[in-house]
């Protein structure tokens, strides 16, 4: 979590240009929003910044983005971030991954595996 924090801290000390500003606000992909909430909360006790984050799925941040709203700090997945940065919505320079987000798929044990081997299955 150290590591999570400190990555959080300089994106938004570093690359993010408005932040000498009294309140930090943050765009973020919902997916790291327990994390994040925790890295906010130590960052705002050790600086002393305000932060306000807003937690939306990645194609509700890029609408937000479209139609103009406008954040010091966007979290998002490479891919959307790839669109934002085409689109000239943020500065390509000023990116930084900051940790990876899985997901995995179970099953009960007493059931036979799904055929998975193609969509159209």
């Amino acid at each position: 979590m150290s590591r999570f924090i400190l990555a959080i801290f300089a994106a938004i000390v570093l690359f993010g240009a408005p932040a000498l500003a009294a309140e930090i606000k943050v765009f973020s992909a919902g997916a790291i929003e327990p994390g994040l909430v925790r890295a906010i909360e130590a960052f705002k006790r050790a600086s002393g910044y305000t932060v306000k984050v807003e937690f939306n799925t990645a194609p509700q941040l890029a609408s937000r983005l479209a139609a103009g709203d406008v954040a010091d700090v966007l979290i998002a997945p490479p891919a959307a971030l790839d669109q934002q940065v085409k689109d000239g919505k943020v500065a390509a320079d000023g990116r930084m991954t900051v940790g990876r987000v899985g997901a995995g798929v179970v099953m009960r044990a007493d059931l036979p595996a799904p055929d998975i081997s193609t969509t159209a299955a």
